[in-house]
């Protein structure tokens, strides 16, 4: 019954009927306090998070009990084919582990330099003892950024080199 409604596109009330042809009563409403009940227990099931971002430290990770200190993980939304895209692992072992996705996203508004974004998956230090070395995963999980500060570097502010492009003729 939940084939033919999800998969299927097959409505309660055909259901029904198709079910009556069969010489089996069973009404539309019955049906649906079903679906109710089966949403219900399948719930934890299908809102549990499929793939799982996988930041594993590259040099201390492979560590048998480092590694449970030093790799970031956590849910992830992400597939293979979806706007937050990462590759997953495939393989009949934890086949939806996010195991490459972008480290590093940005968002440049040169008309606006302040009002540009950033974000880097697991945080601004890569040293496993620094408070920032995992300070932005969850930001990142969530597709958030963070403001992009460039007073300092912008040529009217005291920067050192001013970079004109322009198109060649």
């Amino acid at each position: 019954m939940l084939v033919g409604k999800y998969a299927d596109h097959l409505p309660l009330h055909r259901q029904s009927q198709i079910f009556a042809r069969s010489g089996i009563d069973i009404h539309r409403s019955t049906l649906a306090d079903w679906v109710g009940v089966a949403g219900f227990h399948l719930g934890p099931v299908v809102n549990r998070p499929a793939h799982m971002a996988m930041h594993d430290h590259p040099a201390l990770g492979a560590l048998p009990i480092i590694g449970r200190i030093v790799n970031i993980r956590h849910p992830s939304p992400g597939g293979d084919d979806t706007l937050l895209r990462g590759l997953t692992r495939g393989g009949p072992v934890r086949p939806f582990d996010n195991v490459h996705a972008s480290g590093y996203r940005g968002l440049y508004d040169m008309a606006a330099p302040d009002s540009s974004r950033f974000l880097l998956a697991t945080g601004q230090s890569g040293h496993p003892l620094s408070p920032h070395y995992r300070d932005q995963n969850m930001l990142w999980r969530d597709g958030c950024y963070l403001p992009m500060q460039v007073d300092e570097i912008r040529p009217d502010h005291g920067g050192v080199h001013v970079l004109t492009l322009a198109p060649a003729r």
